[in-house]
């Protein structure tokens, strides 16, 4: 008999496993895959970026909003750090993200595994799920548990989960679950500039409305926005669907009425040049010809430009317009939105009901790119059951 029957070897799952075996409770981990924490070792493009100093809860999202407090919390965020620091993971700090020391994703792999041998947790690989059984316990493949903890990932990047069957067969409601953290599809050819990666600052529009927007790396493709910083705004196209759009900012941070300063300073200082002269360094020489052939003005002397000509310059580089049509699909996400809503969960305990618990990417938690979906996946572990800091 076990205390916990813990279905998916993923970052949730695992850290839930040490936990609860660190304050004596009995834990089988079946896991789907090969192989435990598949996911984690590629994470971060293999660098695994697992938390971020900037903990601000607008780097969240979730159904239930005014919920998330009751789970990135001052407390949690300390007993998260100490997790780390009790596994043996040192850490590497660049601008704010926390990386491991050596920047290999396999070294917090093998630190996770060894505690799970060290604590003699047992797990049992290529094990899916079929069959479950609940009464006064749960039996699960022929496996007999008090509880059940589901940490079965979601549909993103390996597209393998079989969460919502799972769910299902529990008759646990969730909300559906779409891509987040992932390409935007957009109705406009990047082709001439297809490839170049870039500082931007983009707007997610909806109906008129400016829903939110983020600053960063853009990696411009043919048809699509690419880059943390588009990714971030990816998931608003199933939140707000009627007439999305993306403003960018080629300039950065800079409006309009400080490119026209910047612009105009340089004429004085620099004399006569044409307009794609006066935008050297400031931005790539490919994205000034794109735009300038899209506003149908000629590469002409500044001098020679009339005033509703230049302010077309100001307004398009700081403000062109693309529509969203899409974002790439589950395969090409790293994470989702949807899942069970956090205002049904006990947010000390991840109980959803029945002995039945739930943590990382099954919760309808999800964050920015940065760090913060392991943060979640780390700290809905350790929150299962309730969690005795004397153990860690």
């Amino acid at each position: 008999m076990y205390d916990y029957i813990i279905i998916g070897a993923g970052v949730a799952g695992l850290t839930a496993a040490i936990n609860l075996t660190r304050n004596n409770l009995k834990v089988l981990v079946l896991e789907k895959n090969s192989k435990p924490l598949k996911k984690l070792s590629v994470t971060g493009s293999g660098r695994c970026n697992f938390f971020n100093d900037d903990e601000d809860l607008k780097n969240y999202h979730s159904s239930s909003p005014s919920y998330i407090s009751k789970y990135i919390t001052r407390y949690n965020l300390y007993m998260y750090e100490k997790f780390r620091e009790s596994i043996g993971i040192c850490e590497r700090i660049e601008n704010g993200y926390h990386y491991p020391f050596d920047n290999f994703a396999v070294s917090v792999v093998n630190l996770i595994l060894k505690e799970c041998e060290m604590l003699d947790i047992k797990i049992i690989c290529n094990k899916e799920v079929t069959k479950i059984k609940h009464d006064r316990y749960f039996t699960v493949n022929g496996y007999t548990s008090k509880n059940l903890l589901i940490t079965t990932g979601s549909p993103a990047y390996y597209k393998e989960s079989n969460t919502e069957n799972l769910l299902d067969k529990l008759k646990i409601k969730y909300i559906d679950f779409k891509p987040s953290l992932c390409k935007i599809k957009i109705d406009e050819s990047f082709k001439e500039i297809s490839g170049l990666r870039v500082k931007a600052s983009l707007k997610y529009e909806s109906n008129g409305k400016i829903i939110n927007e983020s600053k960063g790396e853009v990696l411009f493709k043919e048809n699509t926005l690419s880059g943390i910083c588009s990714y971030d705004l990816a998931s608003n196209y199933y939140k707000y669907e009627k007439d999305p759009y993306i403003i960018i900012n080629f300039i950065y941070d800079k409006d309009k009425a400080e490119l026209k300063k910047i612009l105009e300073g340089r004429r004085k200082r620099l004399g006569l040049r044409n307009v794609s002269e006066l935008f050297d360094s400031i931005i790539n020489y490919k994205i000034v010809k794109y735009i300038l052939n899209k506003i149908n003005i000629e590469d002409k002397l500044w001098d020679d430009l009339n005033d509703d000509e230049k302010k077309k310059i100001y307004d398009t580089f700081t403000s062109f317009k693309v529509k969203v049509v899409g974002t790439d699909d589950f395969s090409g996400s790293q994470t989702v939105i949807g899942g069970i809503p956090i205002d049904k969960i006990n947010s000390r305990t991840m109980e959803v009901k029945d002995g039945i618990y739930a943590a990382g990417e099954v919760i309808d938690l999800d964050g920015n790119c940065g760090g913060y979906n392991l943060t979640i996946a780390f700290i809905t572990g350790l929150l299962v059951g309730g969690y005795n800091d004397q153990n860690i």
